[in-house]
């Protein structure tokens, strides 16, 4: 850490707790960007320097090697290396840090705040005493004159410190449910989409069987597989229209498989839809493909990638399903799904990954789209650090390559 001029040799104060202290102070603000301005705050520093009589107060938090001002009243404050700060000494211990007047300080009388800027003569800080008992920061008070502090101002500064912890902690706690309710209403989107994978290969079946079963009871059990088919997806499609927001709290559960074995499976639950518009599939896959991958998003990458194909091509068009393993210098697993569908305007393009329900449409035959398949799919990617290309043409089609490490 960098030691200014001012102080000679000696080196800045660091607590014991240092590591711990950090830790604690990165739960409320971030270690590297300036905190949040919140008026709230603004409120309690004035506060502070109205009680106290002076005319400029902060809300200050200590970083590994800056101050961050998280409230300025008097005086608007920017962030500060922590060498130059006389909070960095507040927070060395649990009582008020009072210099009743800095050029009678061999400490700090060559502070830069001293000789410029503030024109720092007084200086009072109370530490920010986390729940845990990490001093994070302080708040302070500065004048430009000599001063000192009276009991009942002493009182107060340390009530106050106590609120702006409290209400430090409970801007965390909210913080904390509002990503956790994002997270179910997460989950909730991301499992209603991928049930619908299933129940479409059902609905699929139902109806393909429906052409080629003359018998009158199968007729009327394949009605009723359909019609609770069609409630279960009612279901899901309202579940999938509730509020969305995004996160990142997904997790891998990675063993070894055999993707070759899977990505038939996922083919084989399409056949209905395929067989019903008529299209044609070039299915090439590498036999046995051993490695190690979540089995479960790797259905849903490659559902969706087909379901989407199907869905925007025309009867009688061609899809081509391709997974090969790429012995490169680290190995790779390459899947590629090409139709000769309707093709992805440009203005679409570019929000394909978003979730944004502006690239929602219906296929070729009517059906619906929610727009969110490739949000999971990005998402999954991330996870397991793919990449994805995509090559689209209006009227011609779409290929999407997708490669993951293994």
């Amino acid at each position: 850490m960098f030691t200014p001029e001012w102080m000679g040799d000696t080196l800045p104060p660091i607590p014991a707790n240092e590591k711990g202290r950090l830790e604690a102070l990165s739960k409320y603000e971030s270690l590297v960007d300036d905190p949040k301005k919140e008026e709230e705050y603004d409120r309690l520093a004035e506060l502070a320097g109205q009680f106290c009589d002076v005319p400029i107060a902060f809300i200050n938090l200590i970083g590994e090697d800056k101050e961050f001002k998280k409230a300025c009243y008097g005086f608007e404050g920017q962030t500060t290396a922590r060498t130059d700060s006389f909070c960095q000494y507040t927070i060395m211990q649990d009582e008020i840090f009072e210099v009743k007047d800095s050029l009678k300080s061999d400490l700090f009388k060559n502070n830069p705040n001293v000789l410029t800027g503030l024109k720092l003569r007084y200086y009072a800080g109370v530490p920010l005493t986390s729940p845990g008992g990490y001093n994070i920061g302080s708040l302070c008070l500065i004048d430009t004159k000599p001063n000192s502090l009276t009991n009942p101002q002493r009182k107060a500064l340390m009530t106050l410190s106590d609120e702006i912890i409290t209400r430090m902690e409970l801007g965390y706690v909210k913080t904390q449910l509002e990503k956790n309710n994002a997270e179910k209403d997460e989950l909730i989107r991301i499992v209603s989409h991928d049930m619908r994978n299933p129940l479409t290969g059902i609905l699929g079946f139902s109806e393909f069987l429906k052409q080629e079963i003359e018998n009158v009871e199968h007729q009327e059990m394949l009605e009723s597989i359909e019609k609770a088919g069609e409630s279960m997806l009612n279901i899901v499609n309202v579940l999938l229209n509730s509020e969305y927001i995004r996160n990142e709290a997904f997790i891998l559960n990675l063993k070894e498989v055999d993707l070759a074995a899977i990505t038939k499976d996922v083919v084989h639950l399409h056949e209905p839809y395929l067989r019903i518009k008529h299209l044609n599939l070039d299915l090439q896959i590498d036999e046995p493909l051993i490695c190690k991958m979540d089995k479960e998003k790797w259905k849903q990458i490659v559902g969706n990638l087909l379901s989407n194909s199907i869905k925007f091509t025309p009867e009688g068009g061609t899809i081509k399903l391709y997974v090969k393993k790429l012995n490169m210098e680290r190995p790779m697993i390459e899947l590629t799904v090409q139709d000769s569908g309707i093709g992805i305007p440009e203005d679409k393009l570019k929000d394909l990954f978003t979730g944004k329900d502006s690239i929602r449409r219906e296929g070729t035959s009517g059906e619906a789209s929610t727009g969110l398949g490739m949000f999971i799919i990005k998402k999954y990617l991330n996870l397991l650090k793919g990449m994805m290309n995509v090559e689209s043409k209006p009227g011609k089609g779409t290929q999407f390559k997708i490669k993951f490490p293994v």
